[in-house]
């Protein structure tokens, strides 16, 4: 994602490279649990977006990828997630993402530094915890 004349493929390979990530998870979900609920089990299709400015995550996406080349960026999470929602956000660049928990705690602070690029991460929202990396 180093020049805009490849932004498409980069996109298309940044999907791809998430999606076999998801596949690890899980398979590690798998083995820690010994089955999943059905609703794993069917072939997913999780929606994702693409930004490379500042946004607000909606419950309309599944997660962001999110292009920091040229600056960090922040993701605030939605205001108002329903228990058990659970969202990703990788960082396709080489600036950081910050994840904003509007208002909730992600793991117990306000917000949370995603560093690395091809970095990402899991949050599932839990009403009594705030939003969780799993």
């Amino acid at each position: 994602m180093r020049t805009i004349h490849i932004q498409d493929r980069t996109i298309e390979l940044a999907l791809k490279e998430l999606e076999s990530s998801f596949d690890t998870k899980i398979l590690e979900i798998r083995k820690e649990i010994g089955s999943l609920p059905s609703i794993l089990e069917a072939k997913l299709s999780i929606p994702l977006i693409y930004v490379s400015n500042d946004y607000t995550a909606s419950s309309e996406e599944s997660g962001v990828l999110v292009d920091t080349t040229l600056k960090n960026i922040t993701i605030k999470l939605e205001n108002s997630p329903i228990d058990g929602r659970v969202y990703i956000v990788s960082n396709r660049g080489s600036n950081s993402v910050i994840i904003d928990g509007n208002g909730k705690t992600i793991n117990d602070e306000e917000t949370f530094e995603l560093r690395y690029f091809k970095t990402t991460v899991y949050l599932v929202y839990n009403k009594d915890k705030g939003w969780v990396i799993v």
